[in-house]
């Protein structure tokens, strides 16, 4: 896009080997500050043949894994977008889960803080205590066996401080009923139209305001969806913090809920951030964010 420039010279690769994979790392730069403008990055390959450049595709591999269909790989035309990211400075570290399927991490480091992938089977309190927060992956609770044994240990971790953050998991197979510090109930509620009006159900909310202030635009160019496995019903002590519905439909309030526990929070997101933050939607990482900064 306009604005930007390579930082030092384009690559080449001197007599590659076939069956041999090369990872290259180019750096874009501004050329001046704030002259960068956001749109398609596309990758272009050349092979020299005879003093001749001649471009070859550039394609990518994109595996597709479910547990109920054959693996599948395709190729498709390599490319990116650039976003801008306006975001508060991020520092520190956050701990990480990994459920099933799961891009999170490297969002997480988009946005600037070091992500530790924490081994669940050998995980202790001083570890999650270099946390500055713990995000717990995609069904994770679907598919950790041991989660049973784990789960007072991250309550020890949200009691003494820390902030555990909870994404979506699905009611089949859940391994662990009641993995909060109060009752709360997953359901089978979603919002399938990604342009579905969000009311804001506690406007002055920390978790709404800081370090972002979050609004109506922060939900705007969502893909697929809104939301699934929104909670159902809760203890008083979660607060529900958005309200939103499909045209004609009941407005569902389990989406985004927070409760404290000792020192620290807990927050369940049943949100698809795991969609907006890999298509570039700011608002997804603004709010995904919050949630990792937030403090009672």
């Amino acid at each position: 896009p306009a604005g930007w420039v390579l930082a030092g010279k384009a690559l080449v690769l001197e007599s590659p080997r076939t069956d041999t994979v090369y990872k290259l790392r180019l750096e874009l730069r501004e050329q001046s500050k704030g002259a960068g403008q956001e749109g398609l990055l596309v990758p272009a390959l050349f092979r020299a043949e005879q003093g001749t450049w001649i471009p070859l595709p550039v394609l990518r591999l994109h595996r597709i894994e479910y547990p109920h269909i054959p693996v599948q790989t395709r190729t498709e035309a390599a490319r990116a977008t650039l976003h801008r990211m306006p975001l508060a400075p991020a520092k520190g570290i956050v701990g990480y889960l990994e459920g099933a399927g799961d891009e999170m991490p490297q969002a997480l480091r988009h946005a600037g803080y070091s992500v530790n992938r924490l081994e669940p089977s050998s995980l202790n309190l001083e570890q999650l205590k270099r946390c500055k927060a713990v995000v717990v992956g995609l069904r994770f609770y679907n598919t950790y066996k041991d989660v049973a044994a784990l789960q007072p240990l991250l309550l020890s971790y949200v009691a003494g401080g820390g902030t555990l953050v909870v994404q979506y998991q699905t009611t089949s197979n859940l391994l662990l009923k009641q993995w909060g510090p109060y009752p709360l109930t997953i359901g089978r509620g979603r919002v399938t139209n990604e342009e579905a009006p969000v009311r804001f159900a506690q406007k002055l909310h920390p978790l709404l305001r800081k370090p972002n202030q979050l609004s109506d635009q922060d939900f705007e160019g969502w893909v697929q969806e809104r939301g699934l496995y929104f909670a159902e019903a809760w203890d008083k002590r979660w607060i529900p913090l958005l309200g939103l519905s499909d045209p004609g439909e009941k407005e569902e309030l389990g989406s985004l809920l927070v409760t404290h526990y000792g020192k620290g929070a807990v927050v369940y997101c049943a949100l698809a951030l795991f969609r907006q933050c890999p298509a570039g939607v700011m608002g997804g990482y603004r709010l995904l964010q919050n949630m990792v900064e937030y403090e009672p």
